[in-house]
């Protein structure tokens, strides 16, 4: 099986709504990795 990984550079606002078009096109999934999400799991962390 052959599989296609793409890197897409956007905003926080708008990733979900581009997981969301992506998910609409595949039945592999759509993973999200936000800069903001990890700052702030290690900002609650201390």
């Amino acid at each position: 099986m052959k599989m296609i990984e793409l890197t897409i550079h956007t905003t926080t606002e708008a990733s979900e709504l581009v997981a969301d078009v992506l998910w609409n096109q595949t039945t592999f999934g759509v993973a999200i990795a936000d800069r903001n999400d990890l700052a702030m799991l290690r900002e609650n962390k201390k």
